[in-house]
């Protein structure tokens, strides 16, 4: 039998994220790599220029 750690994050009211979280957005995920580098586009912005996100991001 192979043993898997799962983790779940519950629904909070307000606003944040425990300042203790390790975690990355990733477009995909990766079973070789899950903690990509944050390498996207979208992570940056210039000024006042609005930020196109994917449909779909994954909190690993």
């Amino acid at each position: 039998m192979m043993k898997q750690k799962i983790y779940a994050m519950g629904k909070k009211s307000g606003r944040g994220v425990p300042i203790s979280l390790d975690a990355v957005l990733a477009e995909e995920y990766n079973d070789k790599n899950p903690m990509p580098d944050m390498n996207y586009e979208w992570t940056i912005s210039h000024g006042t220029e609005k930020v196109r996100f994917p449909e779909y991001l994954f909190l690993v």
